[in-house]
């Protein structure tokens, strides 16, 4: 079993390998190698399960050299922070429709924070 758990190591998943190929990923986010984006966060949704950050991601590269950026293929895009004990991160993608089904919370920022990755 797995216990209750922050995520160390944090990431907003733009394509999945089962979403795509290794070669299809490449062609996707080789451009990015090296470059920065200024994500914003927004609000924080939260269950008995499973926690995540919402975060909207900028059209473009951050810097001079300005890169388009492809758009994230999860229609949540966040950045999971907390799994209940057994809870695998993906259940985190299923946090928006909790919120509407009121299984879930949803508490938005005053002011979105800005991230940089």
């Amino acid at each position: 079993t797995t216990q209750n758990r922050f995520i160390r190591s944090v990431h907003c998943t733009f394509a999945h390998n089962s979403q795509v190929t290794q070669s299809e990923m490449m062609a996707l986010f080789n451009h990015l190698l090296g470059c920065n984006v200024d994500a914003k966060a927004t609000a924080l949704l939260y269950s008995d399960n499973v926690a995540a950050i919402e975060v909207e991601i900028p059209d473009v590269t951050s810097g001079s050299a300005r890169h388009p950026v492809p758009r994230p293929r999860n229609e949540f895009q966040h950045v999971t922070v907390w799994c209940g004990q057994d809870v695998e991160a993906k259940e985190s993608n299923e946090l928006p429709e909790q919120v509407k089904s009121n299984i879930a919370q949803k508490v938005l920022f005053k002011e979105p924070i800005p991230l940089c990755g």
